[in-house]
C-alpha cells in the first residue's frame, strides 16, 4: 500500500506560516511608510524621499498577494490529503 507522504497537519502549518509571513510583511511596510513621515521636510527633496519610501513599502504588496492566494490552495490540499488518508484500499 502506498500513501502520500505529506500530512494535512504539515500543510496547515505551512498555511499558518504564510499568515505569519504576511503579517510580518505588512508590519515592515507600515514601518517603512512611517519612516517617510519626517516632520519639517516640506521641500522637493522631502517629497522625493516620501515618494521613494512609499514605493519601497508598496513593493511588499505583490508578495503578500501571492502568499494570500496560496493559503486557500493549501487548505484544499490539506482537505484532499485528509480524504485520501481516510480511504481504505
Amino acid at each position: 500500500m502506498s500513501q502520500i507522504k505529506a500530512s494535512p497537519e504539515a500543510v496547515r502549518q505551512l498555511a499558518s506560516d504564510l499568515r505569519t509571513t504576511i503579517s510580518n510583511l505588512n508590519n515592515i511596510a507600515n514601518q517603512v511608510r512611517s519612516s517617510g513621515a519626517v516632520d519639517g521636510w516640506d521641500d522637493a527633496q522631502g517629497a522625493q524621499f516620501k515618494s521613494v519610501v512609499n514605493r519601497v513599502a508598496s513593493l511588499t504588496q505583490s508578495p503578500i498577494n501571492t502568499l494570500e492566494a496560496a493559503i486557500p490552495r493549501l487548505n484544499k490540499i490539506a482537505e484532499a490529503l485528509e480524504r485520501y488518508n481516510n480511504v481504505k484500499f
